[in-house]
């Protein structure tokens, strides 16, 4: 019955979503992607002769887990051809030309004979899943194909659909892959009560991620010389609700702080906004370096897309946005540089490891309100060595929590060496 119900599900879904890009843009790429799929397919692979890796993303935050085996297997074994495939518009539109991958597709919807067709085309030797992507028909005919299928970044929750009833079906095909990589001790209990016992506890492979950024951090010039000497914070990936809850706090610290912000969208009606709404001297990133304000202005908005995660080098805190909305951002691109980082609380937090690891170890704090911020940095502020150990401790969290990458790197070693 649960297969029943999942296949009918997958086909409503793919009507309800052809439905829908009559009038939204992400259903209409959604749709638009996948027109001429197989013979897109056909056409790159025909006469291939080279092995092939194919990873599996959802979107663009699992794409950021799977990145760092991508990137290391590419270098170890350069013979391989690398497939990357999407099944968000919003991580095919951003990465459909990351040079870290021969081919770049969405992924076809998932039925018996699209899986089967795709499996032909590509003809992988080995299948990498990210987090959670568990497509019956997919895994079913890799694993009866013989593809070697993994999952990395793995995290199953107590209320996963793998270890309810009804994803019996589900937990029975996923119990047929070689190997799990999962992000922590909890996610490999809950998998071994429905007999998955085929995993290894490797962590979250974004820590390896965001500890190589931040090894090859570019240096921001106009970002440097705007932070000066001053304490600063740098605020990343907000939105507007982020936004209200921190223009109380900029104007209470105008005076002696100064205030990076990379927002989420770049609409110029957001940008426009956050100046508006900010009593103080505001210059935006790209007339930085021909404004001579610079210098004296205590707010620098950041206007371009790229550099978010070098930015927070220059921070003496981070505030990074999202967790309003329901969807926190990155905070370990934040975290890696030893500092205290502040996010807003929301009950959708308990899904993101690292956020909640930041908080247990004491170098994250979920913010409830301005006033709540504000106590917050004035205590740090008035304390140094508090400030210290507690950016020391968002610092070890990625240190310590390295090595995930390395774990499924030794694996995949001896399955191609075998």
């Amino acid at each position: 019955m649960g297969l029943f119900i999942y296949n009918i599900s997958i086909r409503l879904y793919g009507l309800l979503i052809r439905l829908v890009s009559l009038f939204n843009q992400k259903a209409r790429l959604f749709v638009q992607g996948r027109k001429g799929l197989f013979k897109k397919l056909e056409e790159t692979f025909a006469g291939n002769e080279r092995p092939v890796l194919w990873l599996h993303a959802a979107s663009l935050g699992e794409f950021e887990q799977g990145r760092p085996v991508l990137e290391a297997f590419r270098q170890a074994y350069p013979h391989y051809r690398i497939l990357l495939t999407f099944y968000s518009p919003s991580g095919y539109e951003v990465r459909k030309n990351y040079a870290g991958a021969d081919d770049v597709f969405y992924l076809p919807e998932d039925s018996k004979a699209n899986a089967g067709r795709f499996l032909t085309l590509v003809n992988p030797s080995i299948a990498i899943l990210v987090k959670y992507e568990f497509w019956y028909h997919l895994i079913r005919e890799s694993v009866s194909r013989g593809v070697q299928t993994i999952g990395v970044s793995t995290i199953i929750r107590p209320n996963h659909l793998l270890l309810k009833p009804q994803g019996r079906f589900l937990a029975d095909c996923a119990a047929k892959m070689h190997h799990f990589f999962v992000q922590d001790e909890q996610s490999r209990i809950n998998m071994q009560q429905i007999n998955i016992d085929q995993v290894t506890v490797a962590g979250d492979t974004r820590y390896d991620r965001v500890w190589d950024i931040a090894a090859k951090a570019q240096e921001i010039p106009i970002a440097e010389h705007f932070a000066g000497d001053q304490p600063t914070m740098v605020i990343g990936s907000s939105w507007p609700s982020d936004m209200e809850v921190l223009y109380p706090v900029i104007k209470t610290f105008s005076d002696r702080f100064k205030f990076i912000i990379a927002p989420h969208n770049l609409k110029e009606t957001e940008l426009s906004a956050i100046e508006k709404n900010i009593e103080g001297r505001v210059i935006r990133y790209s007339k930085a370096a021909t404004d001579e304000r610079l210098a004296t202005a205590n707010v620098l908005l950041i206007d371009n897309i790229g550099m978010l995660s070098s930015l927070y080098r220059y921070g003496r805190y981070a505030y990074v946005g999202g967790a309003l909305r329901g969807t926190l951002h990155n905070t370990l691109e934040a975290a890696v540089y030893g500092i205290p980082v502040f996010f807003g609380k929301h009950a959708n937090n308990q899904k993101f490891v690292e956020a909640t690891d930041l908080v247990r170890v004491g170098g994250g704090q979920e913010i409830t309100s301005a006033d709540q911020l504000i106590t917050a940095i004035k205590q740090l502020e008035s304390d140094a060595e508090l400030r210290d150990r507690t950016g020391n401790q968002s610092g070890e969290l990625v240190q310590q929590s390295r090595g995930g990458t390395e774990k499924v790197m030794d694996y995949l070693g001896k399955i191609i060496s075998a």
